[in-house]
């Protein structure tokens, strides 16, 4: 059995097949690496049609990423986000990191709530990417926040999940490492801000704007 068809046995069940929930979408998340790629073709092979030869070459040749796409599609229609476990860590403080690279597919449900704590704390970044996008502008720094940042929740979902985000010709990045964003104009680092660093500069240049 080539590689193709045991993909297709893949995107033959449901995630409640291979998950054993009768109801997956009440589940807050769930996890994937590679230490249950087998058990998920296992549990797609219903008829025991492949030999355990056929399944190690099967996973000797597909990449992680290329796996999870297998089943990414359907755990999003079920409403499902896809984080990397790292920065699921971020939302959830007591979560326990894997030893390998994982991904956490998180419920919306589950995830706006998360959000929540998350926006409260992680507002600074909206202010340092206003402060960034404002050196390109002339409206002045009131009316950028306005328009582009001030209680926008959506461009903090965006990084939560993937960690970056672009407007125009800036794109930003949140270093998990070092809790700071960095910013860059065409592919050009242009600046870096802790969080202390963007409040203080925020407040101090909504001060000076007379806009």
């Amino acid at each position: 059995m080539d590689s193709i068809r045991i993909a297709e046995l893949i995107g033959s069940v449901t995630m409640e097949e291979i998950f054993g929930y009768n109801n997956l979408s009440d589940l807050d998340w769930v996890w994937i690496n590679r230490d249950i790629f087998r058990d998920i073709i296992m549990a797609a092979d219903k008829k025991d049609e492949l030999e355990e030869a056929e399944m190690d070459e099967f996973l000797r040749l597909i990449s992680d990423e290329d796996f999870i796409e297998l089943v990414e599609s359907e755990l999003t229609l079920k409403g499902f986000i896809k984080l990397q476990s790292k920065r699921y860590k971020q939302l959830e403080s007591e979560f326990r990191e894997f030893p390998i690279e994982t991904w956490i597919f998180v419920n919306r449900r589950y995830l706006s709530k998360l959000l929540i704590k998350y926006n409260e704390e992680h507002y600074w970044i909206l202010q340092a990417m206003s402060l960034d996008l404002n050196k390109y502008h002339e409206e002045g720094m009131k009316y950028i926040y306005t328009e582009y940042f001030e209680n926008n929740s959506r461009i903090l979902e965006e990084i939560a999940v993937t960690g970056t985000y672009q407007e125009e010709m800036l794109k930003w990045k949140l270093d998990l490492t070092k809790n700071v964003l960095e910013c860059s104009y065409k592919g050009n680092k242009i600046s870096q801000w802790s969080g202390e660093e963007a409040r203080y500069k925020f407040n101090e240049s909504i001060k000076q704007d007379r806009g």
